[in-house]
């Protein structure tokens, strides 16, 4: 990785409680089971470590998802679960695929990872 580049795709980073890395995307997906997509979903999947001595939630709905004309989608849904919430116990980590229903015409460039909706959270480039 270059000195001035931050974070993307395959790069474990510390956000707060957890360690995230984004393990893979899938783009252009009309429908996920029982859901059908207004414009279409990109499927963002994460490996999520809890780092504290105590479980701790993970929440789809917390990472926002901009493409490269700016927009930001932050409505995500855990693939996973009926619900959002994921339970991480200590020093575990967990695989989550979250979906993204975007615009048609978007390409996705980055992902802002966050240990709660009240954190800045960190950017890592979908971009290689």
């Amino acid at each position: 990785m270059p000195h001035d580049a931050g974070p993307s795709l395959s790069d474990e980073v510390r956000v707060g409680k957890f360690m995230f890395t984004v393990t893979a995307i899938s783009l252009g997906v009309p429908k996920t089971g029982s859901r059908t997509a207004q414009g279409t979903f990109v499927i963002v999947n994460l490996r999520v470590r809890n780092m504290v001595a105590v479980p701790q939630p993970v929440y789809c709905q917390d990472q926002t998802l901009k493409d490269r004309n700016g927009r930001r989608y932050d409505n995500a849904v855990n693939l996973d679960r009926n619900g959002d919430r994921t339970v991480i116990q200590p020093g575990k980590a967990v695989q989550v695929k979250c979906a993204f229903d975007v615009r048609k015409d978007s390409l996705p460039e980055t992902i802002t990872l966050r240990d709660s909706q009240y954190t800045s959270g960190v950017t890592v480039s979908l971009l290689r």
